[in-house]
């Protein structure tokens, strides 16, 4: 029983790896297949595109993306500045979180239609299931 508990953990971990290894190969990918987007825009629709379902700190903001807060900080200053998000108290008043602003809604939706007009998931073969189940599993990894 302890040794059958030990390999399920021990495939649960291969898993994991494999896992982290074709997220890192797919950013890698869909990278080169939009590198023609300006990189500003790119990591402005990132932001928006994390804090459009609720509002999140900027420490956690550098995490999920992998950069320094202060990096973080500098790309929320430009957002503010352009009213695509505000900075809203946590619950417990503790902190700032970043909020999207409708105009940051609208921004995003446009940048979206880009990107659809590009098409980069035709690029990568996928069916809509796929793309579907990658994006119910990517919500939980990193929402």
């Amino acid at each position: 029983m302890q040794s059958d508990r030990k390999a399920n953990q021990n495939l649960l971990c291969q898993a994991h790896v494999e896992l982290i290894l074709r997220i890192y190969l797919l950013g890698r990918r869909i990278k080169s297949l939009v590198k023609d987007q300006n990189q500003d825009q790119m990591s402005e629709v990132l932001v928006l595109a994390l804090v459009r379902s609720r509002p999140v700190s900027v420490g956690r903001l550098a995490l999920m993306i992998g950069i320094k807060p202060s990096a973080m900080s500098d790309k929320v200053a430009i957002l503010l500045n352009r009213g695509l998000v505000q900075r809203v108290e946590s619950a417990d008043a503790r902190r700032k979180l970043i909020m999207i602003t409708e105009k940051g809604l609208l921004r995003l939706d446009e940048v979206r239609s880009e990107l659809k007009q590009q098409c980069v998931i035709n690029k990568l073969d996928l069916g809509m299931k796929e793309v579907a189940d990658t994006l119910v599993t990517l919500n939980k990894i990193y929402l």
